[in-house]
């Protein structure tokens, strides 16, 4: 089994084809959920649903997003890692800098045309660290023509995180602590693989995996290996990359 890895992949493609306008109406809000299987906690739910979908586009696409927030506590914003906001930065999603915060009970149009890059990334909120109580979710970019640089017979999507069974807004204030003089970061209750512990990938002989590994991770570095198997790294980061195996 020979395994390519794209992590938060993107480059650069030139056909055109038809681009379709991809239409999202969505309510952040607080629910419960226990990813881990060891603690029930408030997180951050789409529509009243968790984990938050997988938006899959093709380059020159464009997303129409309506984010509504639900919380009654917080302020909100919508990030899509990566993508070049040519002419779009206002639908960046930095609150502060690129928008003003979405308050309560209001609603924001983000409308991005994604053109000139293609591959793996995601999108989360801006605002505090509510990317970690789960508000974020996968983004696929396909090239126009369908067809990536590199051969392979399957993908697999695999997101990667730290948990921790209490919020944000708990576990911050001990981290940002003066007591914390080294910010000794904390330490997670549980690691997730596609937002839960009970994952499971069957793979087959002879094949070859395009991996799309996406660290949604807040705090932890995390290592990813298969044992008696390297990695042929297509991408890092953004940057395609050759010849590179680990």
């Amino acid at each position: 089994m020979r395994v390519l890895a794209a992590i938060l992949t993107y480059a650069m493609l030139a056909p055109a084809v038809l681009a379709e306008v991809h239409h999202f109406n969505w309510t952040a809000g607080w629910m419960y959920g226990n990813p881990d299987g060891n603690a029930r906690r408030q997180i951050i739910g789409c529509n009243g649903e968790w984990p938050w979908p997988t938006i899959r586009i093709k380059e020159g696409d464009t997303i129409e997003l309506y984010l509504t927030n639900g919380m009654d506590n917080q302020t909100t914003s919508l990030h899509f890692h990566g993508l070049f906001q040519q002419n779009t930065t206002i639908y960046d999603g930095v609150p502060g800098a690129t928008q003003c915060s979405i308050a309560p009970g209001q609603t924001m149009l983000y409308n991005i045309t994604v053109d000139g890059q293609f591959g793996t990334t995601w999108y989360h909120s801006h605002s505090d660290a509510q990317f970690m109580d789960g508000l974020r979710g996968v983004l696929i970019i396909d090239p126009k023509d369908g067809k990536y640089p590199y051969d392979y017979d399957e993908e697999v999507v695999l997101t990667l995180s730290d948990w921790y069974h209490l919020g944000v807004d708990y576990i911050r204030p001990d981290f940002m602590n003066r007591f914390n003089p080294t910010g000794a970061e904390p330490i997670p209750q549980n690691l997730l693989w596609n937002e839960t512990r009970n994952g499971t990938w069957n793979v087959k002989p002879n094949t070859t995996y395009l991996m799309r590994i996406i660290s949604m991770s807040g705090f932890v570095g995390i290592y990813v290996y298969l044992e008696g198997h390297d990695f042929e790294i297509v991408a890092v980061d953004g940057v395609p990359t050759e010849n590179l195996r680990s």
